[in-house]
């Protein structure tokens, strides 16, 4: 099977997995808001903003030297790949064991920190449910770096049909946060066993490292430094929010965060497939500019139209899908819709960089970005509130990309065919002005399901019709897609 090939098709699996978590996450977020009052809500969301972010310092350099290793030896024998994962493997368990009994240990602070009222058994669960998510996490890198795709879409898919069907049946039987806590980590529990019995050849802890400890934590470091400035652009915010402002607001600013996350990961799907390919190019001699242009300008063609898209239907989102009560959360989700393209190209470029063993401007440049979200939180959300978090949020994320494109051209002569996105940019904005100044006249997407549909729809139509005319061959490259995946 050609490279060609082989990446549609992956990226149709990966597409697949990020599709059914999208929806079936985002039915799990408007069940939970609607069946918890407010409040409740706001705890629930809390406790989640915390695993998440403490899960970006499990990483440690560790969760791309897994994903590289596995991605370099996919093609030797599991025996192999089972010795050369085994210490990383090891420091990465003990590395959430430790995480995880630390928020154990401190859970009555925690609770007094975040203004959770009797809340250390909350964070005794959370930390339990820390524990699973990064082994899950782990597992779900090696396979992707096995380029298994269609596995972890189909064990990601049982992860997230589980957490709704036990998260939502113990809320509606009375359990409250309680019972949302504990439908997340029966599901987490259950699908990390599921990968360990597929997985069981290449997974070991008692193999001798085969790479000094440095190596192994020095590849990923930088790379870890870029995942936790996204992280501290989203999660930090909701923390800060929760300390200044209390447990109601961080449900608010986290339904925008989920929606407009939860779109830019379906559009990043192709993101999961293409570094194992991109590495292993890079591990021939062979050079990879060329498959991530052609990434940057497909991304583009479906990424500039969803940020639009979601900013122009945010209202609607938010009203139709979790109710008039968190209508405060439009605002910040039109300005958070710049995620769906962020999203997209900050791992496209990190990917290249880390396929060619460049991560250092990846962790410089996380770092001037998270003083900078940081210093931008602590002086927009006194005054702004959740809107001053959101923007500090997108400045953040767009100085990140502006850092890594003007690095990457100086220092390594690297000219990213950013020319490709024009055409995708330009067709957005004429939807865009279809929308609101034909469309709006027509059907307001707030009304119902229903018109929120055949408003998408109109958009998607447009946009078609727009990039043809504008010299994007739609047609070719839907004709491309298929045969690759007949």
């Amino acid at each position: 099977m050609d490279k060609t090939r082989e990446i549609v098709r992956g990226s149709f699996w990966s597409y697949t997995g990020v599709v059914l978590t999208l929806v079936i996450g985002l039915a799990t977020n408007v069940f939970l808001a609607r069946m918890l009052d407010k409040d409740n809500w706001g705890v629930f969301s809390t406790l989640i903003v915390i695993v998440s972010f403490l899960t970006a310092l499990t990483d440690l350099g560790l969760n791309y030297f897994i994903l590289y290793t596995a991605s370099s030896l996919s093609h030797k024998e599991p025996s192999v790949i089972r010795r050369a994962l085994s210490a990383p493997f090891r420091y990465k368990l003990i590395s959430i064991l430790i995480i995880g009994l630390g928020m154990f240990v401190f859970a009555d602070p925690l609770a007094m920190l975040f203004k959770l009222e009797g809340g250390a058994r909350y964070f005794v669960a959370s930390a339990i449910f820390f524990v699973f998510l990064n082994l899950f996490s782990t597992f779900d890198l090696l396979l992707s770096g096995l380029k298994k795709f269609q596995e972890s879409t189909l064990i990601g898919t049982l992860n997230n049909i589980l957490r709704l069907a036990a998260a939502y049946g113990l809320v509606v039987l009375g359990f409250g946060v309680d019972g949302a806590m504990f439908g997340y980590i029966s599901a987490i529990a259950i699908s990390t066993a599921a990968q360990v019995i597929l997985m069981r050849q290449y997974i070991s802890l008692r193999e001798k490292a085969q790479e000094r400890i440095a190596d192994m934590f020095t590849y990923g470091l930088y790379f870890g430094l870029g995942n936790l400035a996204t992280l501290i652009s989203l999660w930090t915010d909701s923390v800060m929010i929760g300390l200044f402002i209390g447990p109601a607001a961080v449900g608010i600013y986290r339904i925008a965060v989920s929606i407009s996350t939860s779109v830019g990961g379906l559009i990043g799907g192709v993101n999961k497939v293409l570094f194992p390919f991109l590495a292993s190019a890079e591990g021939k001699g062979e050079e990879s500019i060329g498959d991530l242009n052609a990434a940057i300008k497909y991304s583009s063609f479906i990424a500039f139209p969803a940020m639009v898209g979601l900013a122009l239907s945010a209202e609607a989102v938010v009203k139709i899908f979790f109710g008039q009560q968190y209508a405060d959360s439009a605002v910040p989700l039109i300005l958070l819709s710049y995620i769906c393209f962020d999203m997209v190209f900050i791992a496209l470029l990190s990917s290249y960089l880390g396929a060619k063993k460049r991560t250092k401007i990846i962790g410089f440049s996380a770092a001037a970005s998270a003083v900078a979200n940081v210093v931008l939180n602590l002086v927009l959300l006194p005054i702004f509130g959740i809107i001053g978090s959101a923007v500090a949020s997108v400045l953040t994320r767009l100085a990140n990309a502006v850092m890594m494109v003007v690095w990457s051209n100086r220092n390594m002569k690297m000219k990213y065919n950013l020319g490709s996105m024009a055409v995708p940019f330009a067709g957005s904005l004429l939807m865009g002005a279809f929308l609101l100044l034909v469309v709006r006249g027509f059907v307001n997407p707030s009304h119902s399901l229903l018109s929120l549909l055949i408003y998408v729809g109109a958009g998607i139509s447009s946009y078609t019709l727009f990039e043809q005319l504008l010299g994007f061959d739609v047609a070719a490259l839907a004709r491309k897609v298929v045969s690759s995946l007949i």
